[in-house]
């Protein structure tokens, strides 16, 4: 397996669901950076240009891949995504190491308003969204104001992990957010009680540290095969989300959410897709799931899912590979109900290592 930006949270993910059955499967990382432990917990490791620079990406990859030839290629960033799409495209002989689908439906799955758009076509329940910058009407925006009310969320068009995203509570905000390019707007759907309690009071000064911490973020997963069926059913577990990571994991009881799963699955692979497909749903009044967002990798509770037993590396390793990666749940799993947490680990790496990536480009771990 080739793991791309193995170095991200992703990637740790990722790592962490292969654990207790490497002796399966031969690793290959690359990464951006060198100096980050992930890195070498693979087999060997590559060193690759930032994906901002995309011809040399480009390039960088393909070598990676002839060197290594490897018999399943993951994104580890959204970033990833949109580069094996094209090499998939171009090269159709590798469309069984690449789980992924068009290059077309990968920037509706990263653009928030190409996928609100997807979605109302499609009739599938997803957040109304309205796209900010110079071209939004005031008439527009006034209606939208006037049917969801305040609180609001603004995020980045582009963005993931809550990166850059803003609660806003005041007019004045929702006003200012309007002016941004390439920002979207969506309602705060089934916000927490007492939402502007939680805020700190800057008569006191700023806080040295501040989180707000979600505990109704609803996703689901599905991995879509070649074929474009399911490759085994549909999960959905709900969060808790402290700084854009999902720090506890409960499973979801109620059989409508993975229904919903499903559908968002079987229109996403008539159109194509194939491979991981996420989706970020809330719980609204009605008790519909709504979605917020889309994305088309795996994600950052792959490990949590392997440990409740829905074990989306080894669904691909079948389905697009044919290779079997025999799961041994740890006997905590095995007992009951339960919860997955994630807790902070150390990762030494020696220096030479690093010098050895950064000065070659590439690193084989030395027992290997």
């Amino acid at each position: 397996m080739l793991l791309l930006s193995v170095g991200s949270l992703i990637g740790q993910n990722q790592l962490d669901a292969l654990e207790g059955r490497r002796q399966y499967v031969y690793v290959a990382g690359a990464n951006s950076g060198a100096a980050n432990p992930r890195v070498f917990r693979c087999d060997a490791s590559y060193l690759t240009p930032p994906t901002d620079d995309a011809p040399a990406f480009r390039a960088r990859l393909r070598e990676i891949i002839a060197s290594e030839q490897p018999d399943l290629i993951f994104a580890g960033r959204d970033h990833d995504v949109p580069f094996l799409c094209e090499l998939r495209e171009a090269e159709p002989a590798l469309a069984r190491r690449l789980p992924c689908g068009p290059r077309w439906l990968a920037e509706v799955i990263q653009d928030k308003w190409q996928s609100h758009l997807f979605c109302q076509r499609h009739h599938l329940p997803f957040a109304d969204t309205l796209l900010t910058g110079p071209e939004t009407e005031a008439a527009a925006a006034r209606a939208f104001l006037t049917q969801h009310g305040l609180p609001l969320i603004a995020k980045p068009r582009f963005g993931y992990g809550t990166h850059g995203t803003r609660i806003l509570l005041e007019e004045s905000q929702f006003i200012h957010a309007l002016r941004q390019t390439d920002f979207v707007i969506q309602p705060y759907l089934a916000p927490p009680p007492k939402l502007r309690e939680q805020f700190f009071d800057l008569a006191n000064g700023w806080p040295f540290f501040f989180t707000l911490v979600d505990d109704g973020q609803f996703a689901g997963q599905a991995i879509i095969g070649p074929d474009g069926q399911l490759a085994g059913d549909v999960w959905g577990h709900c969060c808790t989300m402290i700084n854009g990571k999902a720090e506890k994991s409960v499973l979801v009881a109620d059989p409508a959410f993975p229904e919903i799963m499903r559908q968002f699955a079987h229109v996403f692979a008539a159109e194509g897709w194939r491979g991981p497909l996420n989706l970020q749903c809330r719980k609204v009044a009605e008790g519909q799931y709504v979605g917020f967002e889309l994305s088309g990798r795996m994600t950052g509770t792959t490990s949590s899912r392997r440990l409740f037993g829905y074990d989306e590396i080894g669904l691909l390793a079948r389905a697009y590979a044919g290779m079997e990666l025999p799961l041994t749940l740890p006997e905590v799993a095995q007992a009951g109900p339960g919860f997955v947490a994630k807790t902070l680990t150390d990762g030494y790496v020696p220096d030479v290592w690093v010098r050895e990536l950064e000065s070659k480009g590439e690193w084989h771990h030395p027992l290997t």
